[in-house]
Parts: C-alpha cells; structure tokens; sequence
C-alpha cells in the first residue's frame, strides 16, 4: 500500500502591506525615477553680447556670444548644444546650475531682410529645453532735402545722406538753399512709429506740418516723413522721437 504524502502550500507573500521591504522597495525605485525627472536641466533666459537685435545690411559680425542660464533641481549629466540656424556650432557637458556660453567668431553678414537665429538645447536623460532668439539685417535710413520739383520715390530718396543705424530717434540738419524743397526722413518700418517732430532749437512742432507715408525701397518697407509744403530754409536742425 502506497502512502500519501500531504505537501503543504505555502501562503503568497503580502507585499503591499505598509512598511514591508518590498514596498519600500518600490517607492525608492519610484521616488528615484520622480528626482531624475525633476533635475533635468531647464533654460532660463537666453541672450547675446553685443546684444544688437538688428544691423544694417550688409555689417559684418565679426564675432557673437551666446549666454545662457541653466537650473537644476539637483545635479545630473546633461548636454548643453549651440546652433547657429539648424548648425550644431558647440557642444557641451555640465550638471550644475549656473551661466554658460559659447563665441561663435565666423563672421557673419546679411541683406534687408535676412534673420540668423541661434538656439540652445539642454539635453537630460533624452528631455530637452530649448531657448532661442535672433539678429536680423535691416536696411539704411535716409535723409535729406528733396526739391520742388522732384517727387518723393524710392529712386529721390536712394538719392540723399545714408544713415548707418538702428534706432529710429534721430537728429538732422537741413539746408535747401535758394531752391524750394522738403526735408526728407526715411527709415525702415520695423523700428517702430515716430511720435515727436519738433524744431531742434526752438521747440516748434512738425507734427501737423509734415506727411508720413510707406514706400518699399529695396524690397523693405519704409516710413517716410516729410514736410507737406515746399519751403526755404537753411541749417535748419529737426529732431525725430
């Protein structure tokens, strides 16, 4: 006769009860997997020196910096990436908060019109914060005195005194001569309105003297101030604000 032999079935381990060693286990790996997400590296501000957010056409740019701020929670290996447009320009490992920079010394040049932009990528555990900004090309101001006779175009007003800048407040001096004419402002649009007009010297007010207009010269769009009436003067000095 066979005998049997009763086996006993142990009873399955309670591992979410508070307190026990799995479960602590469990909540280091989840605590752990919450701090790395938390540290990853985030950009604060971006910004350049010089910090010029225009040029005129054609400058040339002999060399940039690109400063950026990072934060982290607490450290981790991350990668910092300059580019200028879509062109990884430098590549760099940090783990701290702090500033960074990087001097990107090609020279750089460009047309009315023309936009480089420069990014910067903080890479951590495959998470990225990105931050970018931007220089772009505008064309030259002009101003002069356009007489009677000729009409207010972009071929006059090509003609006149080229002002390298890239504000739009600006202070000129006037002559016509013995000739009627109309002092003459012409700068690009994108640098905003002018509000004031007024006589250097003697405080006089332009505002309602004067006829503001957009033309396109060389394919920009330009605001164009100038005197409604022909006139006579001589160092006549008027200041734009």
């Amino acid at each position: 006769m066979i005998k049997r032999k009763t086996i006993k079935i142990p009873k399955p381990i309670k591992n979410t009860r508070k307190g026990s060693i799995i479960s602590r286990r469990v909540k280091y790996i989840v605590s752990r997997a919450d701090a790395r997400r938390s540290s990853n590296g985030k950009i604060s501000y971006i910004t350049l020196e010089p910090n010029y957010p225009r040029y005129v056409s054609g400058s040339e740019i002999n060399s940039i910096k690109i400063i950026v701020g990072v934060t982290f929670k607490s450290e981790a290996e991350s990668t910092l990436e300059f580019y200028k447009d879509d062109t990884l320009i430098n590549s760099q490992a940090i783990s701290k908060t702090g500033e960074y920079s990087y001097i990107y010394t090609n020279t750089m040049t460009g047309s009315s019109g023309d936009i480089i932009r420069f990014t910067v990528n903080c890479i951590t555990d495959e998470k990225t914060s990105s931050a970018g900004t931007s220089i772009s090309f505008i064309g030259t101001s002009y101003y002069g005195v356009i007489y009677d006779e000729d009409e207010i175009n972009e071929e006059n007003i090509k003609k006149l005194t080229t002002d390298d800048k890239i504000i739009k407040e600006a202070v000129y001096s006037y002559s016509t001569g013995e000739k009627l004419g109309r002092f003459v402002y012409a700068y690009p649009k994108v640098l905003g309105t002018i509000s004031s007009i007024k006589d250097t010297d003697y405080s006089f007010n332009y505002s309602n003297s004067v006829k503001k207009q957009e033309l396109t010269i060389d394919n920009e769009t330009y605001y164009v101030i100038y005197l409604k009436r022909s006139a006579c003067f001589d160092n006549v000095s008027i200041t734009f604000n």
